[in-house]
């Protein structure tokens, strides 16, 4: 190969020449491109929009071009941003909002901007109150906050769990709140008192639980004061009544109306606090005042009743008549407040000592007393024996036989003896009561030497206490009024003398023997006489204008008829009693000094449809004059509670309407008022004008009529011949009555003899309506009007002007049987 041929090496080198040059060639026009090319132009609208020089940037602004609205958009949403965010104040947002808007950008959207600044203020500031609220334990308060804040975008998940963590304690308090007031209710404000405290440091319902730890450092404080002074006040037996301050507090009840009367013995004026309005009896009876508030002891029959089943309770409310409410529940007899708490007794737990609260610390006898006084800070009381497993713990009175006094921690025996009633103490003595025939003796008893010793004087009827260093009784009852006696026992003055004090005192009510007064009762109030019994003052409820005032409180003391497995039978104190599983009967006797007049009120509630029976002496065979003595015809029949009938035997009769028995008819026309008794238990009445014939009762299962009349009430409304029947006016009376199918009433009156003159039919219907019947009948009346009750009479006839014997009738009505009922004859 020749010197001037090319090698491979020369290519190389040609080809990477190229490659250089050409690339040298492409960055040079690259520069020479990036230097000739014109910078883009800056948008002023942006420019000036984020400047805050809004007029300029309006000048600028191309509503028809969509690049614009972009940024415009955006700067609004960043308004917004940065008040949401706290990076700017709802005042500063606002200013740049409204000078956009005034600026001409469009309204709308800028309107839009403003409405959701203001819900983001509003929700903001929500929120801090809300918090504000909630660190002061107000949740309910703070609960409606954070719910305004839950309905925006700001702080809704905060809002949210702060919702959830109020509802949480909420019910939490509630519960609290309701455990406080059970525990309130049932008196236990120790307990009350620390579970109010801690609803209070929880924040809820802090206003009402505030109110209840007032209302317990208030009773506490007064007890304290009452007791620390020494100055506490009572009456003596009966302790029904009681006074502090020159203020005597005496129970009050009506048929309608049942209250406490707050006397002022310095003044003579005279208010009614009013308890209940309820319909029928109801004592009220072991008043204390402790401080400004009154303990007693209310129920129906409370005092006249000894049932023990009955529910009579412990009330509590100010002396102003205010915030009456339930202390305790119970069957209490009697009540005494001492410095730390009260001695209660009891029908079913005896003699217990309580703390303020009424809880039992201790029981001080398993019988119930029949009196109990509590004199120099020792608790004096008469009991009877007590026999384990009788259903019944309270003694009656003709069982009583022993005395007792108690000092706060040991127990002694003062006295023992048979049928031993009752015990009062004047600083060392004790005068005592015992049961002879009915009559009584009083014995005096020296404590520091253990002596005792007759007074001379026998008879007595009843010993009420002392007044004034008198002893108050009773010999004998004339007219059916007391006519009282004093004695003195410190001069040991002749008790010859008798002191009438009205003709229409019926009995002693209270006594305030530190005033020397003496308080009876009469038909229409009070009357005060001071230790002799010279008159003094007089309380005349009608003058009060007492019987239209009404009571503020849900409270019913109305008793439920507490069924028992066992038969329960008691008769004591003019009031009688029977339960078992099916019948719950209840007997009281009234006067009605208004008119001079015994009334016998019975109150039968029964499960048994059927329990509403009529019977003759001859069974199923209703035979016309075939009559007998009431009381063996309520024993034929083991009869728990009966009645005199309709004079059925009376076939002539025409004037009496359709007449019924065991299905079978003896008088087939209405002539007048009549009485039906249907198989559920129901009693409806008849007029003539009702054209019901006897097929249709016995088409509805009427098995028994009743035919004297006339009708009473019906339809809670008087019949239309009460005023007008010719057996209208005064007289004794026997009659039946229905509340509802199952509860029934059955009102006997003595009449025409002294000290009972009888009751007319408006009178009597009166009765009825008050006892909530909405339909009652008139039976036989006159020497036939009967009442009886296990096989034993309750009324008498024993002072009747025309016959003091009753007469023989052929049939009674009755409610239940039973086995304890005597034989006939018997």
């Amino acid at each position: 190969m020749g010197e001037n041929q090319p090698t491979n090496r020369d290519s190389y080198r040609m080809l990477l020449g190229i490659f250089i040059g050409i690339a040298a060639a492409a960055v040079i026009f690259f520069v020479i491109f990036l230097a000739t090319r014109k910078a883009p132009e800056e948008n002023p609208f942006s420019k000036y929009l984020l400047s805050g020089r809004f007029d300029e940037a309006y000048s600028e602004f191309d509503s028809a071009n969509k690049d614009y609205y972009q940024p415009f958009d955006e700067y609004l949403q960043s308004i917004t941003d940065n008040y949401n965010n706290s990076s700017a104040t709802y005042e500063d947002s606002s200013h740049i909002l409204m000078k956009l808007k005034s600026s001409g950008f469009p309204a709308e959207a800028i309107d839009d901007s403003i409405a959701n600044l203001d819900s983001l203020r509003d929700s903001k500031d929500a929120y801090i109150t809300a918090e504000a609220l909630f660190s002061q334990n107000k949740y309910e308060e703070a609960k409606e906050s954070y719910l305004k804040v839950s309905e925006s975008d700001t702080n809704y998940a905060a809002a949210i769990q702060k919702i959830a963590d109020i509802d949480a304690m909420l019910q939490t308090s509630m519960e609290n709140y309701a455990i406080a007031e059970e525990l309130y209710l049932n008196n236990d404000t120790a307990a009350a008192y620390e579970q109010y405290q801690l609803i209070v440091s929880n924040g809820v319902n802090t206003a009402e639980a505030q109110k209840k730890i007032a209302s317990i450092d208030d009773l506490n404080q007064a007890w304290d004061a009452e007791f620390d002074s020494g100055s506490y006040d009572k009456c003596t037996y009966p302790n029904a009544a009681a006074a502090k301050d020159g203020i005597l507090y005496l129970p009050y009840s009506s048929d309608s109306l049942h209250a406490i009367i707050k006397y002022n013995t310095l003044g003579g004026t005279a208010e009614a606090l009013v308890i209940s309005n309820i319909k029928g009896s109801l004592i009220i009876r072991g008043i204390n005042i402790v401080g400004d508030y009154i303990y007693f002891i209310a129920g129906e029959n409370v005092g006249t009743g000894k049932g023990y089943a009955n529910p009579y309770s412990i009330y509590r409310m100010k002396t102003d008549g205010s915030e009456l409410a339930l202390a305790a529940s119970g069957n209490y007899t009697d009540l005494i407040a001492y410095k730390d708490g009260f001695y209660a007794a009891s029908y079913s737990d005896g003699l217990i000592k309580t703390d303020r609260n009424l809880k039992p610390i201790e029981m001080i006898s398993e019988s119930t007393p029949a009196q109990m006084q509590l004199v120099n800070d020792k608790l004096y009381y008469t009991v009877g024996e007590y026999i384990p497993g009788d259903p019944a713990r309270y003694i009656p009175v003709d069982r009583v036989n022993a005395q007792y006094v108690y000092d706060g921690s040991s127990i002694e025996k003062i006295k023992e003896g048979t049928l031993l009633q009752f015990g009062i103490y004047d600083e060392s003595e004790l005068y005592s009561e015992q049961v002879y025939e009915f009559y009584e003796k009083i014995f005096i008893a020296n404590e520091s030497d253990g002596t005792s010793r007759l007074i001379a004087y026998d008879d007595i009827k009843n010993v009420f206490g002392l007044v004034g260093g008198n002893a108050l009784y009773t010999i004998e009852t004339l007219s059916g009024k007391d006519t009282y006696y004093v004695y003195s026992l410190e001069n040991r003055i002749s008790s010859d003398r008798t002191y009438y004090v009205r003709t229409d005192a019926r009995g002693v009510e209270g006594i305030y023997y530190e005033g020397e007064m003496v308080v009876f009762s009469t038909a229409d109030g009070f009357v005060i006489t001071d230790s002799s019994l010279n008159y003094v003052n007089e309380i005349d409820f009608s003058a009060l204008d007492i019987n239209s005032m009404e009571a503020v409180t849900d409270i019913s003391f109305e008793n439920s008829p507490e069924y028992t497995d066992e038969e329960v039978v008691i008769v004591e104190d003019e009031y009688w009693h029977y339960s078992n599983s099916t019948y719950y009967i209840t007997i009281e006797s009234r006067y009605l000094g208004d008119i001079d007049t015994n009334i016998f009120i019975a109150d039968i509630r029964t499960t048994d449809p059927a329990g509403v029976r009529v019977d003759s002496p001859t069974d199923n065979d209703h035979i016309p004059f075939i009559r007998k003595d009431p009381l063996n015809l309520a024993r034929q029949f083991s009869a728990i509670l009966a009645c005199n009938g309709d004079f059925f035997d009376e076939a002539s009769n025409e004037w009496t309407g359709i007449s019924i028995r065991e299905g079978i008819v003896y008088k087939k026309q209405l002539v007048q008022d009549m009485m039906a008794i249907y198989p559920d238990g129901s009693l409806v009445c008849y007029t003539a004008e009702d054209n019901i014939r006897y097929e249709d009762l016995l088409y509805d299962g009427v098995r028994d009529t009743l035919s004297f009349g006339p009708m009473l009430i019906n339809h809670s409304d008087y019949g239309k011949n009460i005023y007008s029947h010719f057996l209208a006016g005064a007289n004794p009376r026997c009659s039946l009555g229905m509340i509802e199918p199952g509860h029934y009433v059955l009102i006997v009156v003595d009449g025409r003899q002294p000290g009972s003159t009888g009751i007319t039919l408006k009178r009597l219907a009166d009765l009825f309506l008050e006892k909530g019947c909405s339909v009652a009948y008139n039976l036989d009346g006159g020497q036939s009007a009967t009442m009886m009750f296990m096989g034993e009479y309750v009324n008498t006839h024993d002072n009747d002007y025309s016959c003091k014997t009753f007469r023989i009738i052929g049939e009674i009505v009755f409610f239940g049987t039973s086995d304890l009922v005597p034989g006939e004859n018997n």
